[in-house]
C-alpha cells in the first residue's frame, strides 16, 4: 500500500517564485533496471511570475535514456 503513496514538497519563498520536488515509489519500482535508472520516480520543477504571466518548468526521469521535460505558460484573465 505504501508504494502507492506519492510524496511531494513545494517551497514558495515569495509570490513570484516556487520550487517543487516529488517522489513516486511505484514509478521507481516499475522502472527499476539492474545497474541503472537510479533517478526513476523523482521529479522536480520551478516557476516564476513575470508581470502577468506564470512560467513553469518541470522534469521527471522515467527511463535511463529519456527525460520528461514540460514547460508551461499561464495567466489569469483578470490580470488584463
Amino acid at each position: 500500500l505504501l508504494k502507492h503513496l506519492v510524496i511531494g514538497v513545494d517551497y514558495v519563498p515569495s509570490d513570484n517564485f516556487w520550487l517543487a520536488f516529488g517522489y513516486n515509489p511505484k514509478t521507481a519500482y516499475d522502472m527499476e533496471l539492474q545497474g541503472g535508472n537510479a533517478l526513476a520516480g523523482f521529479s522536480g520543477g520551478a516557476g516564476v511570475r513575470i508581470k502577468m504571466f506564470d512560467v513553469g518548468v518541470s522534469v521527471a526521469k522515467y527511463h535511463p535514456s529519456a527525460l520528461s521535460l514540460m514547460l508551461s505558460i499561464s495567466t489569469t484573465l483578470t490580470d488584463f
